[in-house]
């Protein structure tokens, strides 16, 4: 059977003997536990990649115009290329620009070979030097799902998280049911317990990402650009 919200929805509630209407939890409160878990997790561990979603990876560059503002999902940046090269953009920081091209952020537009990956606040890149013509950069990057879910139009959806760690989403979810703060939900025992239980989840997420990587990458957090 496939893999929906509503097939996850209920597998939760299986597991916090919630089944019978009225709902400790509806089915809003859990959905977003389960956006929260996701994000989280793919905040911190490079699942998702991604080169071909035009929103994301795809950005019209105007000519002369320097900086970029990114998509708000992407966490990593991996790869930068324009549209009329073959080679790929060099990622650099803004200090090493400071250090190696004093002046750069008012250099004459040229033919952009480096992607400055901070510098200009959360989320913006800048290229250098700025281009002479219009172009488009393209991004290979990870992310964040492009959006959440919600529960009263994406029943019939299935998270982006690949189906392989769906099963590991279980103690993440079930510490944040606990951890409502109501007399029939609120548990710190179980709380605490299932909090445990999924640091050790993410852990075996974070081992089988990585081993799933045949060779090293260096990568660019998109917190260096703050």
């Amino acid at each position: 059977m496939a893999i929906t919200l509503t097939s996850l929805v209920t597998r939760f509630r299986n597991r916090l003997d919630d089944a019978v209407v009225p709902y400790l939890w509806s089915n809003d409160e859990l959905t977003d536990y389960l956006n929260e878990i996701v994000n989280d997790l793919c905040r911190d561990i490079p699942i998702l990649e991604d080169a071909t979603t035009a929103a994301v990876c795809q950005y019209a560059i105007t000519a002369g115009v320097m900086v970029v503002t990114l998509h708000a999902r992407i966490t990593v940046l991996k790869k930068a290329r324009l549209t009329s090269q073959t080679r790929l953009l060099d990622l650099r920081t803004a200090q090493y620009m400071d250090a190696v091209y004093p002046g750069w952020e008012s250099s004459a537009a040229g033919t952009p070979t480096i992607l400055v990956t901070e510098g200009v606040g959360t989320g913006k890149v800048k290229l250098y030097p700025p281009s002479t013509v219009n172009e488009t950069l393209n991004l290979t990057v990870y992310r964040l799902p492009v959006a959440d879910l919600v529960w009263a139009s994406d029943q019939a959806v299935a998270p982006e998280l690949p189906e392989l760690y769906h099963d590991k989403l279980m103690n993440g979810i079930l510490w944040k049911a606990y951890s409502k703060q109501d007399v029939d939900t609120y548990d710190a025992r179980k709380r605490d317990s299932h909090e445990r239980m999924w640091r050790i989840d993410r852990e075996e997420i974070r081992r089988a990402v990585l081993k799933t990587r045949q060779r090293p990458e260096i990568v660019v957090p998109l917190q260096a650009m703050i």
